[in-house]
Order: structure tokens, then sequence, then C-alpha cells
């Protein structure tokens, strides 16, 4: 079987994975050839998805499909694309939803602003923040990047980003809405902002007070670097060892 399906031209290969996609030895294969076969014709590709697709909406076999869904999604029409991000948004799994929200945009999926938009600000969803500040350009989503902003309150390291994409750190700094003092530190040592003596006590405090032990160790190293920046050395010093922060025998 191996030698036969493989050595089927691209179109037949594609057919016949679609009319045997149950089948786990041809799950196989395809999972053996995709990747050997990079200019897939697109009609062959959104008519396995197309199957796929029902499948899913039928719930048969989810996350089989989902799994060959995700080797093909690049190379589906926008039409396909679009069809497949609706259907997996409302019958995929976590993980195809997660997959989708994260690796798509507007200019590859058309239409999909609304909907991720909906998710990131109305429920702060973590996938479609990270989608939305990774994969879109910037232009369509730069109006809402002070919402975006408050929406990734619990993530700090997507916060920078937000700011950092926008390249207008001032903006978030005089609009009150950067309340992490370890952010704050960092956005001003990046842009060479003037920061006080306190922002510094405030940040070492912040990294100091961080409940997950490994996160506090790197946000020390952040504030360690951003004090560095400003020469403060005297607080730099105010700074424990990971030795320290655990209770444990520096020798």
């Amino acid at each position: 079987m191996f030698g036969y399906v493989s050595g089927l031209s691209d179109e037949l290969f594609l057919d016949y994975v679609g009319m045997h996609r149950s089948h786990p030895t041809v799950r196989r294969i395809f999972f053996n050839e995709i990747t050997k076969r990079p200019s897939l014709p697109s009609e062959a590709i959104d008519r396995l998805t197309e199957l796929l697709v029902l499948d899913i909406e039928r719930g048969i076999d989810r996350q089989k499909n989902e799994t060959l869904i995700r080797h093909l999604f690049t190379s589906m029409s926008m039409q396909m694309r679009t069809r497949t991000f609706r259907c997996l948004m409302s019958n995929g799994t976590r993980s195809a939803k997660k997959f989708m929200l994260r690796r798509t945009s507007p200019d590859m999926v058309p239409g999909i602003e609304d909907v991720v938009l909906s998710l990131a600000l109305a429920e702060r969803n973590e996938d479609a923040l990270v989608g939305i500040v990774y994969r879109w350009p910037l232009p369509m989503w730069h109006s809402r990047a002070l919402e975006l902003y408050q929406a990734a309150a619990d993530l700090p390291w997507l916060q920078r980003k937000i700011i950092f994409n926008t390249n207008e750190p001032d903006a978030f700094l005089q609009s009150g809405l950067v309340n992490d003092p370890i952010t704050e530190l960092y956005v001003r040592a990046r842009y060479s902002r003037p920061a006080a003596e306190m922002l510094f006590d405030a940040a070492i405090k912040a990294a100091i007070d961080e409940v997950d032990l490994l996160a506090g160790v790197n946000r020390l190293g952040l504030v360690a670097w951003c004090l560095g920046r400003y020469k403060a050395f005297d607080h730099l010093a105010k700074i424990p060892s990971v030795f320290e922060i655990n209770g444990l025998p520096i020798e």
C-alpha cells in the first residue's frame, strides 16, 4: 500500500486519502508524504478538506481529522480556509481552536476580525490576544492597542509586546494603564525614558513577591537589566540571589 499510494500523482494522492481517510495506514502514508509534496493543487486540497470538515461537523474523528487539516491549512484556498476556521471554532477541539486563533490573521483568513476581537476584548482569551499581537498586521489592530493592552492584564509579557509592536511607549505610559512596575520599568529603560527611584524599589519588590518561583527569578533578571541601564547600582545590590530567595545555603 505504501508503494502504491506514494506513487500516485499529487491530485490522485489527495483524492485517495479523502476516500480512505479513516484508514490508519493511509493516514501514516499521508503524514509521510505531505512534506515531500510542496506544490499540491489547491483544488484537490479543498476537496479533501471539505470531507474532513464535514466529518468534524458530524462529530466523526474530530482529533484525527483536525491533525490532517493542520498540514493542509496554509495550502487551501482563502475561501476554504475561512470555511475551516468557522468549522473548527464552532465544532473543533480546544487544541484546534488554539491553533486557529494563534496561527491565523485576517489577511490569511478574511472575515475573522469580529470573532477574534470579541474573544480577545470581551472574553480576554489568551489565544486570541496572542494571535492578534503576533500574527495580525499592525494596521489591523493599532487603533485597538490600548484595549488589547487592558485585556492582556494577566499577561505582562504580552503587554510589553503590544507596546513594543506599536513603538509608542508614551501613549501607554501616559494613559495610566501600565500598573505593573516591572513592565513600566522595562518600557522606560528600553526607550530611555526617565524612571524614579520609587519605581526601582517597586519593581524589585514585585519580582521578589512573584508567586511562581521560576517566574520570579526571570523577572528579577529583567529588573536587574533595567537597573543596569540606569546605572542604579545601589538598587542592584538590593536584588537577592536565587539561593537567598529559596532559603538555601550558598555553599
